[in-house]
């Protein structure tokens, strides 16, 4: 990534902002298993880190069962 990010002469849209997302959602909600709530950007992340491919991150998000988003505000 570091590589790629260097030598690109195009902006990578979304790498440092997503990077930046999930440690705001882990600063500010105190939930147990936080990237099964918000598994897209989480999965981003893990694919950005090298934690995880890209085609595992897509087979992970497409074989997840269907429910019902919930956008409530966080309790504070």
């Amino acid at each position: 990534m570091d590589h790629i990010l260097k030598s690109s002469t195009e902006v990578a849209e979304g790498v440092a902002t997503s990077i930046a997302l999930v440690k705001l959602i882990r600063s500010k909600l105190k939930g147990y298993r936080l990237d099964l709530k918000y598994p897209i950007i989480f999965g981003v992340v893990e694919i950005l880190e090298g934690r995880q491919t890209p085609l595992n991150g897509m087979k992970g998000l497409m074989t997840m069962p269907l429910r019902t988003e919930s956008f409530e505000a966080p309790h504070e």
